[in-house]
Order: structure tokens, then C-alpha cells, then sequence
């Protein structure tokens, strides 16, 4: 069926306001940004003061900011949470949530994001570090073995950097009994 030039005009006027409506909206959403740059939080205000005053200083000497702390520090600490947490949000309605926190660190070059994120992680990487030795342990002890063997020990990791799907889920499979979480 053919429009009719009057359709056509009336759905060019309805375009060209929607058009304009969604400049709108991108302008003020950009100008919201924007300000939002200009904000800032003070890790001791919402850290523990004998973790946060520490952190915070060095990340003042090394040039960076308390924000770059907290959004390295948050999915850190999540992710140590067992899996069988909820967050508990709205009490009348039982709304409930997992303490899965997704982040990411955007700034100009030289702003010591990569240091910042080494600094918080170095404490999970030393935990891994301990926890892959007792694995070690445990599977020689399983290996040597002779009579009826227990189930095979599984490894618990607590951060990957292997972002495959089939990675994920062989390391998820590995944690079900230890309810662990996983740093991405």
C-alpha cells in the first residue's frame, strides 16, 4: 500500500520531534557526566579508617585518586563474599540481591590506574597464591594413594584473567561446594 503525502508529511514531523527530543536527552545526559567528573568520594568515608587512611595516602603519593581505590577495592571484596549471600534491598517486597559489583577504571594516561589496581589486588593475589599451594598439597597426598581415593581435590581460584565462557564455567564448577565467588 502507497502513503499518501499527507502520511508521509505526519511521519516526518513525528521523526524530526523524536529526533530532536533524543538531542535533548543526549545533552543533558552529557552535561550530567559531565558534572559527575567534578565529584568525588573520600575512601575513609566509606571504608573501615585502617584500611582506607593507608590506601588512601598511597594512592595520593603514587598521583591517583580515592575513587580509583574504591572501584578497584569494591569487586575485590565482592568477590570474597560466599555465593550464597544476598544483599537484602526492600524487606517488605523479600527483594533480595548478589553482591556482584561490575567496574571499570577510565582516566587520562599517567593517572596510576594500572598501580592502584596492583595495589588492591596484591593482598587476593597472595591469598590465590596460598590457597594453590595447599591444592598442591592435597593432590600429591591424593595422588600417593593407593587403597579407595576420595574424590580427586578441585583447585579454588579467586580471580582469572581468562575471560573465556568455557573457562568461567569450568572454574564455577570447581567452586560450587566452596560457595566462592570469582574475580573477573
Amino acid at each position: 500500500s502507497r502513503c499518501q503525502p499527507r502520511e508521509l508529511w505526519t511521519i516526518y514531523h513525528s521523526q524530526l520531534n523524536e529526533s530532536e527530543r533524543d538531542r535533548e536527552t543526549a545533552k543533558t545526559d552529557t552535561v550530567n557526566l559531565l558534572n559527575i567528573s567534578k565529584a568525588s568520594i573520600r575512601l575513609v568515608d566509606v571504608v573501615d579508617s585502617r584500611l582506607a587512611s593507608p590506601l588512601s595516602k598511597v594512592a595520593q603519593m603514587m598521583g591517583g585518586k580515592d575513587e580509583a581505590v574504591l572501584t578497584s577495592l569494591l569487586p575485590v571484596v565482592a568477590s570474597l563474599i560466599s555465593t550464597e549471600s544476598k544483599l537484602e534491598l526492600i524487606k517488605a517486597t523479600g527483594f533480595y540481591a548478589y553482591p556482584i559489583i561490575f567496574t571499570g577504571i577510565v582516566g587520562e594516561s599517567g593517572t596510576a590506574k594500572s598501580p592502584l589496581q596492583k595495589l588492591v589486588l596484591k593482598p587476593l593475589w597472595s591469598i590465590q597464591d596460598a590457597i594453590e599451594r595447599e591444592y598442591q598439597r592435597r593432590l600429591q597426598e591424593w595422588e600417593e594413594m593407593e587403597s579407595t581415593k576420595p574424590p580427586k581435590p578441585t583447585p579454588l581460584d579467586l580471580w582469572t584473567a581468562d575471560v573465556t565462557s568455557e573457562r568461567i564455567a569450568e572454574i564455577m564448577s570447581n567452586q560450587v561446594e566452596q560457595n566462592q565467588g570469582l574475580l573477573i
